[in-house]
């Protein structure tokens, strides 16, 4: 991989939010909102072809301190299979 590839995706996230680029600050499994808000952004990022979203930042690219654990940890495979 070239030098200036691995430099793209963090200039990307400088510019800001796109259609095909969403930057969360943080998410928490256990709040109905946050759900809500992810379902939202993958669907308008299938939409418009693709893209990515990106946890644990601010807007401006930087970290956003918060613990992306929970986010990471969420299998829906093993959550489906709990609720047999």
């Amino acid at each position: 991989m070239k030098e200036n590839e691995r430099k793209a995706p963090i200039l990307e996230i400088e510019k800001g939010e796109t259609d095909r680029l969403d930057i969360k600050r943080g998410f928490d499994p256990t709040q109905t909102g946050d759900w809500c808000e992810l379902i939202k952004d993958i669907v308008a990022i299938t939409n418009s072809g693709g893209g990515r979203l990106n946890i644990g930042l601010y807007d401006d690219g930087k970290p956003s301190g918060e613990s992306v654990h929970a986010f990471i940890s969420l299998d829906p495979a093993e959550r489906a299979h709990s609720r047999r």
